[in-house]
């Protein structure tokens, strides 16, 4: 049986806002414009595709 903890429209928002904020970084990535503070996370790149997925489908 599905969840209820989240209803349609807060997770329509959701997957909006992550797709939004997925294609503000892809663009900030693109144009070499990420801050430098970025690179002392190890695998910083991988981390940041993860961790909000992951928080996401929870």
């Amino acid at each position: 049986m599905p969840s209820k903890l989240r209803s349609q429209p807060q997770l329509k928002w959701l997957a909006l806002t992550y797709a939004a904020l997925f294609g503000w970084i892809l663009v900030l990535a693109y144009t070499g414009n990420l801050p430098s503070q970025l690179a002392v996370i190890p695998y910083y790149d991988k981390v940041g595709h993860v961790i909000p997925m992951v928080w996401l489908l929870t």
